[in-house]
């Protein structure tokens, strides 16, 4: 009974080699999917402030208890678009996405807190409503676009095989 050499294994020896290799597109592509990233943002930041809003106007909620359901607005919209529009991911595993993506989010809302109260410090010429855009820019380019790129949408191989078709 002899055992199938490693290098041949149908099986991945490590989580990494689960993964499809990373697309080694044009830079003109690359810039795409940021922009794309960019626009998911933008409507990610417009839902959350729009529920933000209607449930202080309307609802009389108060703000902590009105951030509550929009940041879960925004995450959505962040999730949804982010696994069809930027990444082009609905043919990976709806399951492991969100659970990476949840996961991996928490990590950004800390980085957002402990950059925000560092940028508010150092830069006291510009209103803090601004400040936490420059904050959340930051976390978005160095951590979570990277992230989502390289680990929450990323196919497995064979999830790649099933994209591409016979």
């Amino acid at each position: 009974m002899s055992a199938e050499p490693a290098e041949h294994s149908a099986e991945p020896q490590t989580q990494a080699d689960a993964y499809a290799p990373l697309s080694d597109d044009p830079m003109a592509a690359r810039a795409a999917r940021f922009v794309r990233a960019l626009v998911v943002g933008a409507c990610a930041t417009g839902s959350d402030l729009l529920v933000f809003s209607l449930c202080l106007r309307v609802l009389h909620l108060s703000s902590p208890v009105a951030r509550v359901p929009s940041l879960a607005t925004g995450a959505l919209v962040q999730f949804i678009g982010n696994r069809v529009f930027t990444f082009r991911a609905t043919d990976g595993n709806l399951r492991r996405h969100a659970r990476l993506f949840f996961t991996f989010e928490l990590g950004a809302y800390l980085a957002n807190l402990v950059i925000f109260r560092y940028l508010v410090r150092w830069i006291t010429v510009i209103p803090a409503e601004v400040v936490t855009f420059l904050g959340t820019f930051l976390v978005f380019a160095l951590y979570s676009y990277p992230v989502r790129r390289m680990v929450i949408f990323r196919l497995l191989h064979a999830e790649e095989a099933r994209r591409r078709g016979p």
